[in-house]
């Protein structure tokens, strides 16, 4: 529903633009002067993370630009200022144009959310490293409060001040109990200390002088298996002495930054902007509500309201492979295959319009049981894969058809797996199809590096399975009683009746 009143209710005269690079696209209705100052700031915070924490390699995230009134609604949370969701279709950075003029006197900003959830992304970006909660988001704050000057320079570690009051109020965490966090139940309340107790510590071991190269071996500590109190313990020593050097650290009067110059960013990439054709501008406000994600219920609402922008622009691949996708969500699986077949007629290789297709006949064929379906199913997701060998999403859905049919994946299907979680290590329900699949063949090893992302992130279920295993396994047990324990649960297909990524982090 807040969908179709933003829909409605957008000036008649709108100025949807795309901002590219390799690193992001965003979606913007905005003119095109104001979409590349803030593509350029962007690409120039992304070089200054770089420079920082050396990612691996990643996709590049979708970001879409919308009136702040509709950021909750398209979360599904009122008060959300912002939100990211990591998917192996197409992780997603949702973000307001603006926000209110009281926010802002505290430092909320459009600017502040859209760098603070570029920074999940970024962080989340490598396959080997672990990042527990409070660092996950005191680095998200970290970077996310950076100043990014006219003159090419990058200042770095301003203190977020919209988190002035759970840094000062009386329910602050210590130092031990933020270290041992992932290993109890956090109430309500407290979920605020990750955010600005986290960016103290994260602050305080970067730039306080004090402790050099203690947050990079604390990360590799846990990154390796080390329980993160434990780790605490190893690295930083007494954890009363480093609650007490935080508390000092946050009296003091002024904070230090870090100046990163214009040459030390030389890898940035330039950014083009170009305006979408009348029919992607048409369809965007509905696929912003599409990509973020849908219920049936509304899926079949989003794909009815669509319906008379696909069948004026009949021919333009980008409506119908956005119409394919409404119509699947909606159960409508010969629609979604006929709205897939026109976008292919004039774009060959359209590799989601392939996957769509191939999921429309995976969906017929679990209806209604017949193999050839399936067969055909998996014949578009290689042809995908084919298209675009570096996109995750033909891996993961040709792997799932195996785990839908109760069959073995064979080992083409493992590999590209295991690929696919290389592309997109953010992706929580990746992680778990991964984990499920080494603790299988006996891996604990690799299987805890592979579930501790999703163990320790603070925006999934309490029922977390993978919390579950990598606490089983840093009890010492085998992986086969691992595996008898949570196996199911820790296994996952898209065609299962419920299958979601997961994983988002709200602002």
């Amino acid at each position: 529903m807040g969908l179709c009143l933003w829909a409605a209710t957008s000036p008649a005269r709108a100025e949807w633009h795309r901002a590219s690079n390799g690193h992001f696209v965003i979606y913007a209705d905005m003119p095109a002067k104001n979409l590349q100052a803030i593509a350029d700031r962007l690409e120039r915070f992304d070089a200054a993370m770089r420079f920082i924490i050396k990612p691996e390699e990643s996709r590049p995230v979708t970001i879409y630009v919308v009136p702040a009134e509709d950021v909750g609604r398209l979360a599904g949370s009122r008060g959300v200022g912002g939100f990211y969701s990591p998917r192996t279709e197409e992780s997603t950075i949702v973000t307001p144009a603006r926000t209110a003029q009281h926010l802002d006197a505290y430092g909320f900003d459009a600017r502040t959310i859209l760098q603070h959830e570029y920074a999940h992304h970024m962080l989340m970006g490598d396959l080997h490293e672990i990042l527990p909660s409070w660092a996950n988001e005191g680095m998200a704050e970290f970077f996310g409060t950076a100043d990014v000057k006219s003159d090419g320079r990058v200042l770095l570690g301003a203190p977020p001040r919209i988190r002035g009051f759970a840094l000062l109020g009386n329910n602050r965490w210590t130092a031990r109990e933020m270290l041992t966090s992932e290993t109890r139940l956090i109430r309500p309340s407290e979920v605020a200390q990750r955010y600005a107790r986290g960016w103290l510590l994260v602050h305080y071991l970067l730039l306080g002088g004090e402790r050099p190269g203690q947050y990079a071996q604390y990360i590799s500590a846990v990154s390796v298996g080390t329980p993160p109190g434990e780790a605490g313990e190893q690295v930083f020593g007494d954890l009363g002495k480093l609650n007490t050097d935080m508390q000092q650290h946050l009296r003091a009067r002024s904070y230090r930054l870090l100046e990163l110059k214009k040459d030390q960013l030389a890898g940035a990439q330039p950014v083009t902007v170009e305006a979408l054709s009348p029919g992607a501008a048409a369809i965007t406000p509905y696929r912003v509500r599409s990509a973020t994600g849908v219920s049936r219920e509304e899926a079949v609402a989003l794909a009815d309201e669509a319906a008379p922008i696909a069948a004026h622009y009949f021919d333009d691949p980008f409506v119908q492979r956005a119409y394919a996708e409404m119509l699947y969500d909606a159960h409508r699986y010969d629609d979604a295959i006929a709205a897939a077949d026109r976008a292919l007629a004039v774009e060959p290789a359209n590799v989601m319009a392939m996957v769509y297709r191939g999921r429309a006949l995976a969906r017929r064929w679990m209806a209604e049981g017949d193999l050839d379906l399936l067969r055909q199913a998996r014949s578009w997701f290689l042809q995908a894969n084919r298209a675009d060998p570096n996109h995750p999403q033909p891996f993961v859905s040709y792997y799932d058809t195996f785990v839908s049919a109760g069959e073995a994946p064979n080992a083409a299907a493992q590999m590209g797996l295991l690929r696919a979680v290389v592309l997109a290590p953010q992706v929580a329900s990746l992680r778990l199809r991964v984990g499920h699949l080494l603790l299988n063949e006996g891996d604990v090893e690799a299987a805890r590096m592979m579930l501790a992302a999703v163990a320790f992130n603070p925006h999934t279920a309490e029922d977390n399975p993978a919390r579950d295993a990598v606490r089983m396994m840093d009890e010492g047990k085998s992986a086969q009683s691992i595996f008898a324990e949570v196996g199911a649960r820790l296994l996952v297909s898209e065609f299962a009746e419920a299958a979601d990524d997961g994983g988002g982090d709200p602002t």
